[in-house]
């Protein structure tokens, strides 16, 4: 499996700090936020991957994060010309994933469970068509909501709903095989004008060839806002000094999964 890692986008959310750094390189407590993004998919045990961003802050990821192998990491990049949505990720990326599989992790992403690493390696090691992982969000209407029946089966993803009957959101991390390629070609801009993840979802829920894991321990940040930005230092600084957990320590990573 390999990974790709979207850092793209204007972040205007962030304004005016975005204005002379991109998003993923702000600092989230000790760490820039890419780090964070970054360690799920070591977690996922991917070595793998493609970093896709704007062309004018190439050089700083490159100074931070250089060819991976700091990490035990192979990173390539690649130029997002402009920001057209998530699902473009797979089309910019059809080269790189070739006929593997694939997890693309958004680069705001910052998610926490007691267990995650364990969580993440068994969610790749799953994988058959289509993985995605849900969690409990108060403000459902940001994200991709899933919906499930009474036997927590999957029975429906919608973009952004206004009025959602469901708190179970789909946070910035997705498990593919290579079909997702073949069918984030088939979708089509939304009203927004971009290529939706949620539409390459639906096509492998409506193929019957999705599955969601309720992941209800699992806390996430969307740290694309400046409150969630501030929560998200916060909880990771009192978590490493109560508990000495590691979350987001790259080093650590490597180390426990023996790239050394």
């Amino acid at each position: 499996m390999k990974g790709i890692l979207l850092a793209g986008g204007k972040a205007t959310r962030l304004y005016p700090t975005t204005k002379v750094i991109t998003k993923h390189l702000l600092p989230v407590y000790d760490k820039p936020m890419i780090y964070y993004s970054l360690s799920l998919l070591m977690y996922a045990k991917i070595r793998d991957i493609l970093i896709i961003t704007d062309e004018l802050y190439l050089d700083d990821y490159k100074t931070i994060l250089g060819d991976g192998s700091s990490f035990g990491l192979f990173i390539t990049y690649m130029i997002q010309p402009e920001p057209k949505g998530i699902a473009q990720a797979l089309l910019l990326g059809e080269d790189f994933i070739g006929s593997d599989d694939v997890c693309l992790v958004l680069g705001d992403t910052i998610l926490y469970s007691p267990t995650i690493a364990s969580d993440i390696a068994s969610y790749s090691s799953e994988l058959s068509n289509c993985l995605l992982i849900s969690c409990y969000h108060p403000h459902p209407e940001y994200f991709g909501v899933a919906t499930f029946d009474n036997k927590n089966n999957i029975i429906s993803i919608e973009e952004k709903p206004i009025n959602s009957s469901s708190n179970h959101i789909i946070p910035g991390i997705y498990f593919y095989d290579n079909k997702c390629v073949s069918y984030a070609k088939k979708i089509r801009p939304s009203k927004r004008n971009e290529l939706e993840i949620t539409d390459v979802n639906k096509m492998y829920l409506n193929n019957n060839q999705l599955v969601v894991k309720q992941c209800n321990q699992l806390i996430y940040f969307d740290a694309g806002r400046y409150d969630s930005l501030l929560d998200a230092s916060n909880f990771i600084r009192e978590k490493q000094s109560v508990s000495n957990c590691t979350i987001g320590k790259l080093l650590t990573i490597k180390k426990n999964q023996g790239w050394i």
